[in-house]
């Protein structure tokens, strides 16, 4: 039910505000012919009435549920299985590389197999439901940023052939990833009464808790489907290696983990300092990043593919690491005098000069 609009404070009969706002004893001397100056005029602050739920002003007729979620519903009506994923990073990313989506053609698939793969679970009787956050609409629920964002949407799922469920979580409260919120609105209000069948239900989010999901490693889509109680996946678990680079997390200074790969990281940075002596900066910088993203990594690397569409590590980076994995230390680094494996309190590694260093500050 829409929510109860609440009514303003009423103001009592011998309250200070009757005469305030009354033209006509406003400003009176009062009786005993003193010179008071004339109360101050008190407004009386009315609260703010709840919006209803409605159908969005502009833009696809989604339904918009105040202060902070929003939906457009799909087929089938009800289910016992539910097909659940992320948009972002999952179904999606942004097509023009940047950091926001600039039109509501800002996307391309995630990989090719992903519009297969997600309609072959909706033939097979899955509802397919989208959980996304989406804080950039934030209070503007009627807003341009909104209505760029399910237009974004409906021409995903127009191009993917599927009429899925989509939840937009706007807010900062328990709509929100990793709340379980959208999930059990859904479950009570768009699933037709059927009480979905967790075992056979799943979620597919990217953020899982890995150095190279968003924010430095957040989990909250995993997070999400624990609360939910049904299974998790990974993009790359349900449709394969993405087809675009992933972001790689490089900690702050101060704040690093565990160096699981110290020798291969070491000499990345001694290679740096290698090509940095000799000019070649631009390389030197390339190196040194790929030095910390080896040095991030959350396990042991056992083969360069392991690192295969991390953004910062490329093919040079990548032939580099075979080549320390077969032999222990890099031919370049030999003809220039030798690796120095670092020891277990870091000494004996190779240290960047003062201007290398200021330099990292910007990579």
């Amino acid at each position: 039910m829409p929510p109860r609009k609440k009514k303003a404070p009423e103001v009592d009969d011998d309250d200070d505000a009757d005469e305030a706002l009354n033209p006509k004893t406003s400003g009176k001397k009062d009786n005993a012919g003193g010179d008071e100056k004339p109360k101050k005029r008190q407004r009386v602050k009315k609260e703010k009435e709840p919006e209803e739920i409605h159908t969005a002003h502009e833009g696809p007729a989604w339904t918009v549920v105040p202060p902070s979620l929003m939906y457009r519903e799909g087929e089938p009506k009800s289910a016992e299985r539910i097909a659940a994923f992320d948009l972002d990073g999952t179904l999606v990313v942004i097509k023009s590389g940047a950091q926001f989506v600039t039109n509501p053609d800002d996307f391309k698939f995630f990989n090719k197999d992903v519009p297969k793969i997600v309609k072959e679970y909706a033939e097979k009787g899955y509802k397919v439901v989208i959980f996304s956050n989406q804080a950039g609409i934030g209070k503007q629920l009627d807003g341009k940023m909104s209505v760029k964002l399910r237009q974004r949407a409906e021409n995903m799922l127009a191009k993917m052939g599927v009429d899925a469920t989509v939840l937009y979580a706007c807010g900062k409260d328990n709509f929100r990833k990793p709340g379980t919120g959208m999930w059990d609105f859904f479950v009570e209000n768009l699933n037709g009464g059927v009480s979905p069948d967790k075992a056979e239900c799943f979620f597919v989010g990217d953020a899982a808790g890995r150095p190279t999901d968003i924010q430095g490693g957040t989990d909250s889509d995993k997070k999400f489907a624990e609360g939910a109680g049904i299974a998790f996946k990974t993009p790359e678990e349900c449709f394969g290696e993405g087809a675009n680079k992933k972001g790689a997390y490089i900690p702050p200074a101060g704040q690093e983990g565990e160096n699981h790969n110290p020798e291969m990281s070491a000499a990345f940075e001694q290679l740096a300092d290698h090509f940095a002596k000799k000019g070649e900066g631009f390389k030197a910088n390339a190196l040194r990043k790929s030095s910390k993203i080896i040095a991030a990594h959350p396990a042991k690397i056992t083969a360069s593919s392991e690192l295969k569409n991390t953004a910062g590590i490329g093919k040079g980076s990548m032939a580099y690491i075979d080549e320390f994995l077969q032999s222990g230390t890099m031919s370049v680094l030999e003809e220039a005098g030798g690796f120095q494996k670092p020891s277990a309190t870091g000494e004996g590694a190779a240290k960047p000069s003062g201007e290398q260093a200021m330099a990292l500050k910007f990579l």
